[in-house]
């Protein structure tokens, strides 16, 4: 059993929080790119108009995002040579290219934050459109900057110790 000393864990890059009491989430079922697919959960994916699926953002990708990919529950992957349980839970990678994903378009939804800016309650939600360092397209900031796309997504609050913060998609 595990012991937590300080604080409760903000929760998993890609879980969804709050469900019921009236903070219902809106989540659908949509395809993968066939080219480039959203490759974590808890990023934020692009509807490409052409082919009409889920793409990671790129240079030139303006607002509005379509929404959050999510985890779907239970998930636990499978891999070649373990079965499905096997896996740490929070550990699963997507499906990829041309499979059915969901996607969080409204409600809340834990995330990976990316760069050192502190996230606040209420502040805005950034997504990255170009990979730079160790900042990947389709994460979350919490600053404004080059390649930052400002959304109407809000942080909850600050981030835990591994950098997780619950966001709000309206």
């Amino acid at each position: 059993m595990t012991s937590f000393t300080f604080s409760m864990p903000a929760g998993i890059p890609g879980a969804v929080n709050r469900v019921g009491g009236g903070a219902t989430p809106v989540i659908e079922a949509v395809q993968q790119h066939a080219s480039t697919p959203v490759t974590a959960y808890g990023f934020a994916g692009f509807m490409d108009a052409t082919a009409g699926t889920l793409r990671m953002p790129a240079s030139g990708d303006a607002a509005p995002y379509y929404g959050v990919l999510v985890r779907p529950f239970p998930l636990q992957q499978q891999t070649t040579t373990q079965a499905f349980g096997a896996v740490a839970l929070g550990a699963a990678t997507p499906p990829g290219a041309g499979s059915i994903v969901d996607v969080i378009r409204k409600g809340y939804v834990t995330v990976l934050l990316q760069n050192s800016t502190a996230a606040v309650k209420g502040g805005i939600v950034y997504v990255r459109n170009v990979t730079s360092g160790a900042n990947v397209a389709g994460g979350l900031e919490a600053a404004s900057g080059a390649n930052l796309v400002a959304t109407l997504w809000t942080f909850m609050g600050p981030a835990d110790a591994s950098g997780n913060v619950e966001i709000f998609l309206n």
